[in-house]
């Protein structure tokens, strides 16, 4: 029964470390593990990757829309509607819809009445009972008006946020915001009506200290309010009366007259000066070439008690606000994670000591020998013979068929001569 060696069972395996006394391999090394050390450092700061982050799943947007205050004055576009321009207040602006996040603004609006070929139809003119009864648009009493100030109509937003796995929420009325240029620099900041020295300081920084672009919010206000002309502006687009790529519009037409769509992207993040707290940006964009249009049927009944339809072809700003952007909190193993993955760059700085070590610096030849470690041939230790006997100057060990294997002593303390060079 062969006898257990538990020291060799239990062996511990090392690495060996081979100590080279040169300055300059020691200062590129750290020079360049403390670089890439501060790097790490910065990163895991700047991009937060402290944070288990998950994107946006849901929530839900909100717009009001009212006239301009006070008694506006008439605009000088108004002269080149056909029927001048009409006044609308914000109920009439916008027809009625309760799309999510979307709200369309009439620039021009053109009004048809309508007839049917029987006269006896009634309220037919509603459900139509036969093909006498179908409305007829009336285009030669047709009339079109633009809408009087729309630049100056203010929104009112108001929208809402959560996380699935973090279950973070939050509302844009308890939170910093911003309304970016196309440059990204910011138009308005919006600031909560609780808000701390630090959030104030915060949103001061942000404006270089133009305290007529910060907007503190009213208790008695949900949202954030901006003007028509403010979205234009963060869009890129200097006017409504600018010419039209709209593929439907006519040679002169303007943007006022096809109408326009205005993307608006509501990005969420954590606040970089405290991440356990959310801010959001509105980052605003013009589709270039689209058109915006509404059909909307008004039933009119007449002193005769007879009903007709009234069709109201509307263009305008078809306003769509979308949500996205990433919602983190402080886990411990995402900063591990992304700690551990960044360290694998130190690697860089070894790999470049070695390649000069080896490879480039005059002493590479015996940084080399001191490096690499040669053993015996074994193929030629295999083809010994036993009965041969022991060489000189080697050892014997066991194969454990009680036979000898001859094999070369090494002397480890004989170290490689260092040449003059």
């Amino acid at each position: 029964m062969p006898k257990w060696d538990w020291d060799d069972i239990f062996a511990y395996d090392t690495f060996k470390v081979v100590r080279v006394r040169d300055r300059r391999l020691g200062l590129v090394y750290y020079s360049c593990s403390i670089a890439i050390a501060v790097y790490i450092l910065y990163s895991i700061i700047s991009q937060q990757l402290y944070l288990q982050r998950e994107p946006v799943t849901g929530g839900s947007v909100r717009i009001t829309i009212q006239p301009p205050p006070g008694v506006p004055g008439t605009p000088d576009y108004c002269s080149k509607a056909p029927n001048g321009c009409v006044y609308y207040d914000g109920m009439q602006v916008t027809p009625s819809n309760d799309l999510n996040g979307v709200i369309f603004v009439t620039t021009r609006v053109t009004v048809s009445n309508t007839t049917t070929a029987s006269p006896n139809c009634g309220y037919g003119a509603l459900n139509p009972p036969s093909v006498d009864c179908i409305p007829q648009i009336d285009r030669a009493s047709s009339r079109t008006y633009y809408a009087a100030n729309i630049e100056d109509y203010t929104l009112m937003v108001e929208h809402t946020a959560r996380g699935k796995s973090t279950s973070r929420s939050a509302r844009n009325g308890d939170l910093l915001g911003s309304l970016k240029s196309k440059t990204g620099s910011p138009i308005a900041v919006y600031v909560p009506t609780q808000s701390n020295a630090e959030t104030t300081k915060l949103a001061t920084a942000m404006v270089d200290g133009a305290a007529n672009r910060i907007v503190a919010r009213s208790p008695s206000v949900a949202g954030d309010v901006m003007t028509i002309r403010q979205l234009l502006d963060a869009a890129d687009l200097s006017s409504l009366d600018v010419k039209s790529t709209a593929p439907g519009a006519g040679a002169n037409e303007t943007v006022r007259e096809s109408g326009i769509v205005i993307l608006v992207m509501v990005t969420y993040t954590n606040r970089r000066d405290d991440s356990s707290a959310l801010t959001y940006s509105y980052d605003v964009s013009n589709v270039s070439g689209a058109e915006a249009k509404f059909l909307e049927s008004v039933p009119i009944t007449n002193a005769a008690g007879s009903t007709t339809i009234q069709i109201r072809n509307r263009h305008g700003l078809r306003i769509v606000f979308t949500q996205t952007g990433m919602l983190g909190e402080f886990q411990l193993m995402a900063l591990l994670t992304n700690l551990v993955a960044s360290l694998a760059m130190l690697r860089v700085a070894i790999f470049g000591v070695e390649f000069l070590m080896v490879w480039v610096l005059p002493q590479r030849k015996a940084y080399r020998a001191y490096k690499v470690q040669v053993t015996a041939d074994f193929s030629e230790l295999r083809e010994r013979s036993p009965e041969r006997g022991r060489q000189p100057g080697a050892a014997l060990a066991d194969n454990g068929k009680n036979d000898s294997i001859v094999l070369p002593v090494i002397n480890h303390d004989e170290q490689p001569k260092l040449e003059s060079v």
